[in-house]
C-alpha cells in the first residue's frame, strides 16, 4: 500500500486588500497624513476554531473532519481600518498633534457545542450561523498631544508634554463571548477608558 500526502478539496485562502493615503507636508504651520485600507480574507474554519476577523490561522487544524464541523465553516471576513495624523504649530511655538484611529469591529458567529452522548464521537462545536453574521462595535478613538520646549542653553532642551488618550471616551465592545448560553455576549473587553498624563522630557 502507498499513501499520498494532498492538500485537502477546497482548502485554500484567498486575500485582498486595498489602502490609499494622502502625506501633506509641514507646511504654513501644520501638517497631515491621512490612510485607509479595506482587507477581505475568503477562507475555511472548522466548527469549534477560536475564530474572529482576520486573525484566524490558516492551518490544517481548520479543515472540517465531519459534515458538522463543515457547518458554516467557509466565510468571507471584511475589515477595514483608517489613520488620520496632523500637528498644528499654535502661537508661542506650542506645538499640537493628534491622532485619529478608526477600525472595524470582529466579526463573530453563534456556536453551540453539544452535550455528552447527544453524538456518537464526542462534543462537538458547531456553528450556528455563517462565521461573518455578526460583528462587534467599530472603534473610533482619538488621541492628542500639546508640547511645549524651552531651550536652556548650551544644546539643552526641556520639554513639557500633555496627552490625552481616548479623548472622547469611547466604551466599545472588543470581545464577547460567542457560545450559546446565558452568557451569550456577555462582555470580556472594551476600550480602555479616557486617560490624561503630563510630562518632561529633558534634552541635553
Amino acid at each position: 500500500v502507498r499513501n499520498y500526502l494532498t492538500n485537502p478539496a477546497s482548502f485554500d485562502q484567498r486575500y485582498h486588500s486595498y489602502s490609499v493615503s494622502m502625506d501633506r507636508r509641514l507646511r504654513n504651520n501644520w501638517q497631515l497624513r491621512a490612510s485607509f485600507t479595506v482587507s477581505r480574507i475568503d477562507e475555511l474554519i472548522k466548527g469549534g476554531i477560536a475564530a474572529g476577523g482576520t486573525a484566524a490561522s490558516f492551518t490544517l487544524d481548520n479543515y472540517p473532519r465531519n459534515p458538522n464541523e463543515a457547518l458554516n465553516a467557509r466565510t468571507d471576513w471584511l475589515s477595514w481600518n483608517g489613520r488620520v495624523m496632523g500637528t498644528y504649530i499654535l502661537p508661542f511655538h506650542v506645538q499640537l498633534g493628534g491622532v485619529f484611529r478608526m477600525q472595524s469591529g470582529e466579526q463573530f458567529a453563534r456556536r453551540f457545542t453539544t452535550r455528552t452522548r447527544e453524538l456518537n464521537y464526542g462534543n462537538q462545536t458547531i456553528w450556528a450561523e455563517p462565521l461573518n453574521a455578526n460583528r462587534l462595535d467599530n472603534v473610533y478613538l482619538m488621541d492628542m498631544r500639546a508640547e511645549k520646549v524651552f531651550s536652556l542653553g548650551h544644546g539643552s532642551r526641556l520639554a513639557l508634554m500633555v496627552d490625552a488618550f481616548n479623548v472622547f471616551n469611547s466604551a466599545a465592545i472588543r470581545a464577547a463571548n460567542t457560545a450559546s448560553g446565558v452568557s451569550y455576549l456577555r462582555v470580556s473587553s472594551i476600550v480602555n477608558p479616557r486617560v490624561l498624563k503630563l510630562g518632561m522630557r529633558l534634552t541635553y
